[in-house]
């Protein structure tokens, strides 16, 4: 558009350069005059007849040829304009509009609709950008339908689940109570102390996974349909102690050893996150090794990042299993979303264990390390309140 105007600038001042240019040759035409001084009296008054004649005709000529030129000048000006107008409204305005409306389109603002130019050179192509609008527009209705369905799907599974879990809760609840009351009336019997100690233990478990389960689902729940996306993960400063309460909520029958202490101090966490992110390595050693597992700390330091004066320090959860470990090809892809390796071919799963560890471990600030090394090795890196 902005070349266009510059040719029509300049093709306007060519045109009066040409016009000046006209008029200066034309005021410059003139006919010389020869010598009379040997002419005769007679000889003399018959040129003065034929001059004066001559400058006569000449003077109308001139005059003549200069209003020619003009009009001339003048049709040719008028035609290249309106030329200029045709070319502009036909073709260069469309163009204008159109660069506009894929702006618009650019920034999300798809109800805008695009006019058709009729019987011009760019109908048709308005009408596929028209269509193809349209077409976006349609898209993206569907999609916004579509993932409402989906958050409310999963608002209304979340609702579902509350009431087993509920139940389960209150049965838990129920049993403690019945065998705390078989203690008493058991009297000091060591065998039968044992039983129901090791049966309050199964049954505290059950009722810590029920809590942790119900406040999954409440955090779901409550959150709008908006925002289930993007479940919070609340990170405060936090004890270490926790992980050893999260250690111990671990199912009995796995065969589970903590190896060393755990250093004493504060780290930036969500312990529900964090308690998934365990129970997920876990789980995943139980599905693909079924060997011991062992657990293992450490303090580590890190790499100074941009702007810190000091490297940051964390706390490094080492939990390892003995089993065949992971396809080497597969191991770098293994925290990708849905991405599952060729041992899980015969497993359940959707491939998020690992992504979600992933995700909820640089959410509070630390990181995630995998790899084989005799079994399969993850470390669970949270990071020191400094």
């Amino acid at each position: 558009m902005k070349r266009f105007i510059r040719i029509t600038i300049v093709y306007y001042a060519l045109m009066m350069v040409a016009f000046l240019t006209l008029l200066t040759v034309q005021g410059r035409l003139k006919i010389g005059a020869v010598n009379v001084a040997d002419y005769g009296e007679e000889e003399l008054a018959t040129y003065r007849k034929t001059w004066e004649a001559m400058q006569s005709s000449i003077f109308a000529w001139r005059e003549k040829m200069l209003w020619t030129m003009i009009l001339l000048w003048a049709v040719l000006l008028i035609i290249s304009t309106v030329f200029i107008l045709y070319v502009y409204f036909r073709l260069m305005k469309p163009i204008k509009e159109m660069e506009s409306f894929s702006i618009e389109i650019a920034k999300g603002n798809l109800e805008k609709p695009i006019p058709i130019y009729d019987d011009t050179l760019m109908s048709s192509f308005t009408e596929s950008f028209d269509m193809m609008r349209e077409a976006l527009v349609n898209s993206k209705k569907r999609e916004i339908e579509a993932e409402k369905s989906k958050k409310e799907l999963v608002a209304g599974l979340s609702h579902d689940v509350k009431t087993p879990v509920a139940t389960i809760s209150a049965t838990c609840e129920v049993m403690e109570a019945k065998f705390a009351q078989k203690r008493k009336l058991a009297g000091p019997d060591p065998a039968a102390d044992a039983e129901i100690s090791d049966a309050l233990d199964k049954i505290r478990l059950i009722s810590d996974k029920a809590d942790t389960i119900n406040r999954l689902i409440n955090n779901m729940f409550h959150a709008t349909l908006e925002e289930l996306d993007s479940l919070a993960v609340n990170v405060s400063e936090v004890d270490t102690n926790v992980l050893a309460r999260i250690f111990k909520k671990q199912d009995p029958t796995v065969e589970l050893k903590l190896e060393g202490e755990i250093p004493g101090c504060l780290v930036y966490m969500d312990p529900l996150r964090m308690e998934q992110a365990i129970d997920n390595v876990i789980s995943n050693s139980v599905k693909y090794a079924g060997t011991k597992i062992s657990v293992s700390f450490s303090r580590v330091v890190g790499v100074a990042g941009e702007g810190e004066k000091t490297a940051p320090r964390f706390v490094k959860v080492t939990i390892r299993d003995y089993g065949p470990g992971a396809d080497e090809e597969d191991v770098p892809r293994l925290a990708e979303k849905y991405y599952r390796g060729k041992t899980a071919a015969n497993k359940q799963g959707y491939g998020l264990g690992l992504y979600l560890v992933d995700w909820y471990l640089k959410k509070q600030g630390g990181g995630l390390h995998f790899y084989n090394d005799h079994g399969f090795v993850v470390e669970l890196l949270l990071r020191e309140v400094s």
